[in-house]
C-alpha cells in the first residue's frame, strides 16, 4: 500500500510554526519605532515564540525521512530527491531575494540591513553562508539563514540516500554529531564550516527519530497529546533564552516535544489550519514584506499606535498576503516546474 504523503497534523504544525515566528516579529515591531509612538507590547507569557524555527527544522527531518525511508540505496532516487527539493525551495526563495534586492536599491533608507555586496548576493542565491559587512552571517533576505541550513541538510541527506538505510543513518548521525561537537573549535574566519557545524543541525536528526517512531506505529492518546502541547509551551516559557542552557537545547527540546505531540498524536480534522500549513512557505518568506507594507499604511492612515491592535492587524494581513502568494504565485509556479521536471518517483512529495 502506498504511503500517505500528506499528513494533516504536520501541515497544521507548519502553520503553527509560521504563526509563532510571525508573532515574535510582531512583538519586536512594536518596540522598533518604525511607527512613531507605537505602544510596546510586553508578552507576559515569557514564551520564546522564535522556537517556531526549531519546529520547522524538526519537521523537515521528520518529513524527509518519512517520505524516503524505503528508498535508501535505490538507484537514481537520490538525484530525484535533490531535484524535487530544489524545485520546491529555490524558485520562490530566489523571487523574494530579488524583491529584497530591489527594496534595498529603491528604499535604502527604510531597510535596516543594506549589504548588497557581490559576495552576499552570490552567497544568498547559492545558499552559501557568507559574513556580511556588519559581521553577521546572514543572506540578503535575512530570514533565509534557515534555508541555508535546510539546503545543507538536503545535500547531506541526498548523500545518505546513496547507501543502505542502516549505513546511511549511522553516517548521517555520526557526521552531524561530530560537526556539533567540533563547532566550538572552528575559527570565526571559517564562516561556512562554523555556520554548518552549529548544534542546531541536530534538530534535523530529532525529526528523523520521530519519523522512525511514527513508522513503527507509536501513537499517543488525545490526553497525552494535549499534555505534551502544554508541556512544550511551558518549556518555551521556562527555558527561552536561558543563560544556563545552550540555545539549540532551549529551542530544540520544546520544539521536539511539540512536534512529537502533533506527529504521534490523533489526527486533527481542521482543514483551514492545514491550508495554512500548505501556504507556510509563502507565509514565512512574504511576512517581512507584508509587515513593512503594513507599517507604511499604518503611518499613512495615522492609525492609533496601539500595540495589540497592530499585532492583530499584522496577523490577519500577513496571513491574507501569504494565502495570496501561495494561490497565485507559489502553487502555479510549483505546478509548472513539476510538469517540466516530472520526477521518476511518484512517492516523493512535500
Amino acid at each position: 500500500m502506498a504511503r500517505q504523503s500528506y499528513l494533516p497534523n504536520i501541515q497544521i504544525l507548519r502553520f503553527v510554526a509560521a504563526l509563532m515566528v510571525l508573532f515574535a516579529h510582531l512583538l519586536r515591531a512594536t518596540v522598533d519605532q518604525k511607527i512613531p509612538q507605537m505602544q510596546a507590547v510586553t508578552d507576559r507569557s515569557g514564551i520564546e515564540w522564535g522556537t517556531g524555527i526549531d519546529v520547522f527544522f524538526i519537521v523537515s527531518g521528520f518529513i524527509m525521512y518519512y517520505l524516503t525511508s524505503t528508498h535508501f540505496g535505490s538507484k537514481g532516487y537520490a538525484g530525484e530527491f535533490l531535484k524535487r527539493r530544489i524545485l520546491r525551495v529555490v524558485p520562490l526563495y530566489w523571487l523574494f531575494t530579488i524583491l529584497m534586492l530591489l527594496s534595498i536599491w529603491q528604499f535604502n533608507a527604510m531597510v535596516h540591513h543594506t549589504d548588497a555586496s557581490l559576495s552576499t548576493v552570490v552567497g544568498s542565491l547559492l545558499f552559501y553562508p557568507v559574513t556580511r559587512m556588519d559581521g553577521g552571517i546572514k543572506p540578503i533576505l535575512l530570514l533565509g539563514w534557515t534555508l541555508e541550513y535546510e539546503m545543507f541538510f538536503y545535500a547531506c541527506f541526498t548523500l545518505a540516500l546513496l547507501f543502505r538505510k542502516r549505513v546511511a543513518l549511522i553516517g548521517l548521525f555520526a557526521a552531524f554529531i561530530a560537526l556539533a561537537v567540533l563547532h566550538r573549535f572552528v575559527p570565526m574566519t571559517a564562516t561556512a564550516l562554523r555556520f554548518w557545524s552549529d548544534p542546531i543541525i541536530l534538530e534535523f536528526l530529532l525529526g528523523i527519530l520521530l519519523a522512525e517512531l511514527y513508522l513503527r506505529q507509536l501513537r499517543l492518546s488525545w490526553l497525552c497529546q494535549g499534555g505534551l502541547i502544554v508541556a512544550a509551551f511551558a518549556m518555551m516559557s521556562l527555558l527561552g533564552h536561558s543563560p544556563y542552557v545552550a540555545e539549540w537545547i532551549w529551542g530544540g527540546l520544546p520544539a521536539f516535544v511539540l512536534v512529537a505531540a502533533f506527529a504521534l498524536g490523533p489526527e486533527w480534522s481542521v482543514r483551514p489550519l492545514a491550508i495554512g500549513g500548505d501556504a507556510s512557505y509563502s507565509f514565512y518568506l512574504s511576512h517581512p514584506f507584508a509587515l513593512n507594507a503594513l507599517a507604511l499604511v499604518w503611518v499613512w492612515l495615522a492609525l492609533p499606535p496601539i500595540g495589540w491592535l497592530y499585532i492583530d492587524a499584522g496577523l490577519v494581513f500577513c496571513l491574507l498576503v501569504a494565502l495570496g502568494v501561495y494561490r497565485f504565485v507559489e502553487a502555479p509556479l510549483l505546478a509548472a516546474l513539476r510538469r517540466r521536471f516530472e520526477p521518476q518517483w511518484a512517492q516523493l512529495s512535500a
